[in-house]
C-alpha cells in the first residue's frame, strides 16, 4: 500500500501537529467499556505449535519463518505466516509485533530489519490479502468482524509462542500497526496487557465511518455491495454497519489504554482512513502523541525514515519509564 519512495523521507519536511477536534457520528458511554479480558478475544487453551523453517543468517540478526491455521476457518483463507528475526548479540531482547498493510510486505519488512539491527527482536506478520481475492467481491460486513477478530486471536497466540522463547524479555514488548494493522493493533494492544508500547500508524476507529467515507476500493465495495443489496442509504448503512461491527471497533476499546503507551502517526490528507476517524481514535485514547504527516495514505511513504526513528524512540522511552 506504501510506495517505496522513503528513500527521500530525509529531504522532506515533516510537519507534526496534533490537530484540532472534529464531531464524528460516534458515542461511547463509560458503562459500554468493555473489560480486558473480554472473551471474544480469548486465546485458545492449547498452545500455538507452528511450523518452523530453519533459521536465516542476514548480517547482523536471523529470520525463521513460521506458519499455523488460522482461528478462523473460512474458505480460501491461506495460514498465517509470520516472521521471527532474533539479534546474533545480546541476549533477553525487546520484542516488537509488527502488523502489515492489507496489500504487500515492503513497509513492514523495512521496520522488522531497522528493529533487528538495533538489537530489538521481531514478530512480523506477513500481508494476507484485501477481503475481495479471500472472500469475494464484496465481502460482507459479518465476515470483515470476523477477520478482526481472528486476527487479534492470531497474534496473541504468537505472542504467547515467542514470550516462551528464552531469548525474549517478556518485560519488554510493544507493538507497530500500519493502516489495517493498525486497527488490529489497537484491538490488541486494548486486550493483551503484556504489550507496554504501541505505534499505530495510518490507522483510525470508529469502523463504520471509516468504512462509509472511504476511498479505499476494497473499503468502496463492501460498502456499494451492502447498500445495493438492502437497499440502504448512507445513514442506514452506517447505523447498520455500526451495529456490526463495534465488538472488533478499536473506539470501543480504547479506554482500556494508557495514553502514555501510545504514539499515533496520520497522514494529514488521507482519503483511506480520513483524518476524522484518526482524531476520533486519538480522542478516544486519551489525546497520546499524535504526528501528522504532510501526505496522503500511499504517499506517507516518502516519511518511512522519519516514521522509524520516531517509533524506536518512542517505544525505548516508554520501556524505560515503564507504562
Amino acid at each position: 500500500m506504501i510506495s517505496r519512495l522513503h528513500a527521500i523521507a530525509s529531504l522532506a519536511v515533516v510537519i507534526v501537529l496534533v490537530g484540532c477536534a472534529r464531531d464524528t457520528p460516534w458515542h461511547r458511554t463509560a458503562s459500554s467499556v468493555p473489560d480486558r479480558d473480554t472473551a471474544l478475544f480469548a486465546v485458545p487453551i492449547d498452545p500455538l505449535q507452528p511450523r518452523i523453517d530453519p533459521a536465516k543468517h542476514r548480517g547482523t540478526y536471523s529470520v525463521q519463518r513460521l506458519t499455523f491455521e488460522s482461528v478462523l476457518h473460512a474458505p480460501g483463507l491461506p495460514p498465517v505466516e509470520a516472521f521471527l528475526y532474533l539479534p546474533k548479540e545480546g541476549r533477553r531482547f525487546p520484542l516488537v509485533l509488527i502488523l502489515p498493510i492489507t496489500r504487500g510486505d515492503f513497509f513492514s519488512t523495512e521496520f522488522a530489519v531497522y528493529f533487528a539491527e538495533q538489537g530489538l527482536a521481531c514478530v512480523r506478520f506477513r500481508s494476507q490479502g484485501d477481503l475481495g481475492r479471500l472472500y469475494g467481491d464484496p465481502a460482507s460486513l459479518p465476515m470483515f468482524r470476523d477477520l478482526l477478530r481472528a486476527r487479534v486471536i492470531d497474534t496473541r497466540r504468537v505472542l504467547q509462542w515467542a514470550l516462551r522463547r528464552s531469548e525474549i524479555d517478556d518485560d519488554r514488548v510493544a507493538l507497530v500497526g500500519f493502516s489495517h494493522g493498525a486497527i488490529v493493533g489497537g484491538l490488541v494492544t486494548a486486550v493483551e496487557p503484556r504489550i507496554k508500547a504501541a505505534a499505530l500508524v495510518l490507522g483510525g476507529g470508529d469502523l463504520a465511518g471509516i468504512i462509509r467515507d472511504s476511498g479505499e476500493r476494497s473499503l468502496a465495495r463492501i460498502r456499494e455491495g451492502l447498500m445495493a443489496d438492502h437497499d440502504l442509504t448512507t445513514g442506514g448503512f452506517y447505523d447498520a454497519a455500526s451495529a456490526t461491527l463495534e465488538d472488533v471497533d478499536p473506539l470501543t476499546y480504547a479506554p482500556l489504554i494508557s495514553p502514555r503507551t501510545i504514539l499515533m502517526i496520520n497522514a494529514r490528507f488521507d482519503h483511506v482512513i480520513r483524518r476524522p476517524y484518526a482524531e476520533a481514535l486519538w480522542r478516544a485514547l486519551g489525546r497520546p502523541e499524535l504526528a501528522w504527516l504532510p501526505a496522503g495514505h500511499y504517499t506517507a511513504g516518502f516519511f518511512t525514515s522519519y516514521a522509524r526513528h520516531k517509533i524506536f524512540d518512542h517505544i525505548m522511552r516508554v520501556f524505560q519509564r515503564g507504562s
